[in-house]
């Protein structure tokens, strides 16, 4: 298999990129966001939704503390990450039923 194969978009690829991202949209996802204050950094846990919002979020040392937004560009970003984990798990399943 070469790489144009591999990234070339199938029905079943279709299928489970959509099927990531519905999964994803229910799962809730934790941010801490953090401050700096005269004892310290004091943190709290955010909930994020859907799939505007990044897989993995990580902290944010900001001034104040403000709610999370929607970002496009993570909703690229995770797009792309799920294509390409489509992409993975069908290669894999491949190899695996020519055995």
């Amino acid at each position: 298999m070469n790489w144009k194969d591999f990234f070339k978009p199938t029905r079943f690829k279709i299928i489970l990129f959509i099927i990531l991202l519905i999964i994803t949209i229910f799962i809730p996802k934790l941010d801490q966001e953090c401050i700096m204050t005269t004892n310290g950094v004091a943190c709290r846990d955010v909930f994020a939704w859907g799939i505007g919002f990044p897989m993995f979020l990580g902290e944010n040392y900001e001034g104040d503390l403000r709610p999370l937004e929607f970002y496009p560009m993570m909703l690229v970003v995770n797009l792309i990450v799920y294509y390409l984990l489509s992409c993975v798990i069908m290669f894999f399943y491949g190899k695996r039923s020519k055995l």
